[in-house]
């Protein structure tokens, strides 16, 4: 945390150029009246630049005279910030989380704003009599403390913000928005990723998309369409009669593979240093002891990434090449049905149990596989994301 010059930006101070913020955390910065300094801005922010681009960061427990996390100073051209977080900001007056001074266009594109607090705007507050229009899109904004957007002096708020397919606590004009709690993850913890049954999961304007990354740096658009806020919800492809699923639904560390319909459990939370299971259970279509392949990829594959397997009618996460050399993150997990000696889990029929060693540091790995039903041919399985937190 630190304590802004002359009472502006607790972090950053800019005037003139380029600001291009990417992947960072603003956390705990402050100024205001320390050392006699009165009406100070921009807890952690503040910016007279002429282009600024804030993308994929967090701007958290900042605090300010006014702007407690960002101010857009008089000199400040547009600004765009997508897929960022602002959660706890605190200003004395107006702009709890942002505070916008200067006439220009501002877009905040896949933004969350919770926890933010003030006596007005306390996402963002507008302080400039002249024209201005502030893009709201597929954003979320819930669980503020105090009114939620402040309009340009001698405007209203439907005059000075266009908001368009985002959750707004209290309601908004516009295409597509919604008024519901968003369910998040543990946001009392700063955990703002998106639960399976999320009204805003898919809800989102997909013609908005920057076409990259989430806030994690994880694919967008995952799903039918894009997510409201900065987190994109790992939704799984549905194909043929298997399934991957983390046994009933909730996060364990025991998963099952398995030929039933699965449950919506798609996500497997690992702490660190701890051992888990992988269980191929036996398919309830098959009698007979079932075959099946399992294959992985590191992290979490991207929409491009899927390969439709015809002869099954499924789709895969990812194209399951063994030793791609194009593609070191794939890899060939387990295998009982052909035997094949690069499988890193040497594995019999199912029913199947192996128990992995405990993973020693954090990362994401993807795993998907065939299965063999009563018929003699393979089922395609759902895919899941199994995170070692």
């Amino acid at each position: 945390g630190n304590v802004g010059p002359a009472g502006q930006g607790g972090a950053i101070r800019t005037f003139g150029g380029t600001l291009h913020i990417d992947d960072c955390l603003f956390s705990t910065n402050r100024t205001g009246s320390e050392g006699g300094i009165i009406a100070g801005r921009g807890g952690a922010i503040l910016c007279g630049s002429q282009t600024i681009a804030i993308h994929r960061s967090q701007l958290i427990s900042n605090s300010a005279h006014e702007g407690g996390g960002l101010t857009l100073d008089f000199t400040a051209g547009p600004a765009d910030v997508r897929e960022t977080t602002f959660a706890a900001n605190t200003a004395s007056v107006n702009g709890g989380a942002v505070l916008q001074r200067n006439p220009q266009l501002s877009q905040f594109i896949n933004c969350a704003f919770a926890g933010n607090s003030g006596t007005d705007g306390v996402a963002i507050a507008v302080d400039t009599t002249q024209p201005t229009v502030i893009e709201i899109k597929n954003s979320i904004l819930y669980g503020n403390i105090g009114p939620l957007l402040r309009a340009a002096p001698g405007s209203t708020v439907a005059q000075t913000y266009a908001i368009s397919f985002s959750n707004i606590e209290g309601g908004a004009a516009g295409t597509g928005n919604i008024d519901t709690v968003p369910q998040w993850a543990d946001p009392f913890a700063g955990d703002f990723h998106l639960l399976d049954n999320s009204p805003c999961i898919d809800a989102g304007d997909s013609t908005q998309n920057n076409g990259i990354f989430d806030i994690d740096r994880e694919s967008r658009i995952i799903g039918a369409g894009i997510d409201m806020g900065p987190d994109e919800f790992f939704g799984i492809t549905t194909g043929g009669d298997g399934t991957v699923v983390d046994g009933t639904g909730a996060l364990e560390n025991t998963l099952f593979v398995d030929g039933s319909a699965g449950t919506p459990g798609r996500v497997a939370h690992v702490l660190v240093g701890n051992p888990y299971l992988l269980e191929v259970h036996q398919p309830s279509m098959n009698p007979n002891p079932a075959g099946f392949i399992l294959f992985g990829t590191l992290g979490i594959p991207s929409p491009a990434d899927a390969f439709d397997i015809n002869f099954i009618g499924g789709t895969m996460a990812f194209t399951p090449f063994v030793q791609d050399p194009t593609n070191p993150n794939l890899f060939l997990l387990a295998d009982s049905a052909l035997s094949n000696a690069n499988a890193l889990i040497y594995s019999a029929p199912a029913p199947f149990v192996v128990t992995a060693p405990p993973p020693s540091f954090p990362f994401q790995y993807t795993i998907q596989g065939l299965i063999l039903d009563a018929a003699g041919q393979f089922q395609i399985t759902n895919a899941l994301a199994v995170s070692i937190d």
